[in-house]
């Protein structure tokens, strides 16, 4: 006998149901997966565009610097000469 005559018609069912409910849960997972990885390099490259511009802010922000150090030093030469 085989294994199928000795189980049950409802217990083939059963099993039938269990493997396309697996099969499903697979695809879900798998396309939950894809989702998850795709928000999070949607993420990534939304950090990379902030990062960069947080470095210009900060390159702008070290050459206004500079540039008030430099008209600092042209005004005291200015005042001594003036004075």
């Amino acid at each position: 006998m085989s294994k199928e005559e000795k189980t049950p018609e409802w217990g083939l069912d059963l099993q039938k149901q269990i493997d396309t409910l697996a099969r499903g849960m697979q695809r879900e997972f798998r396309d939950l997966h894809h989702a998850v990885n795709y928000l999070s390099e949607k993420i990534q490259r939304r950090f990379e565009v902030l990062e960069g511009k947080v470095d210009s802010v900060i390159r702008r922000m070290d050459n206004e610097v500079e540039e008030r150090a430099q008209l600092a030093d042209r005004l005291s030469k200015v005042e001594e000469k003036v004075l």
